[in-house]
């Protein structure tokens, strides 16, 4: 599961380079993911992007399903382009795990996605 701000231009496409490589991808924004939808789903990982909109609604979204019995166990990181020190804290705080990417980093994405499943 793919979890991309709203409304927000995006100077990759890290969903083609997961689909090509063999996952299933669906996308939500911050504001149409809910934990009920992530469960029924049942994603093996979920990324989030932290992009400039919607910073507010990612972190609270990953603290909902970091707080659900079911939703808490699935891996999930946190991505962006130039994570802050409060932005990295506040992921980890939340449960999750984070990535420093560039835009043009999906490769070093899927990388992080395929280590994380290898050890599930």
């Amino acid at each position: 599961l793919v979890i991309t701000p709203a409304k927000q231009s995006h100077d990759h496409d890290h969903t083609a380079i997961l689909a090509k490589s063999g996952f299933q991808v669906v996308n939500h924004t911050h504001e149409e993911a809910s934990v009920t939808e992530v469960i029924r789903l049942e994603p093996r990982i979920i990324i989030s992007e932290l992009g400039n909109g919607g910073r507010e609604a990612m972190f609270n979204l990953v603290r909902r399903l970091k707080a659900h019995h079911v939703a808490r166990h699935i891996p999930l990181i946190v991505y962006g382009v130039g994570l802050t020190a409060d932005e990295i804290e506040t992921t980890a705080h939340a449960g999750a795990m984070w990535l420093q990417l560039e835009p043009a980093d999906g490769y070093k994405l899927l990388g992080a996605i395929r280590g994380v499943l290898r050890v599930e």
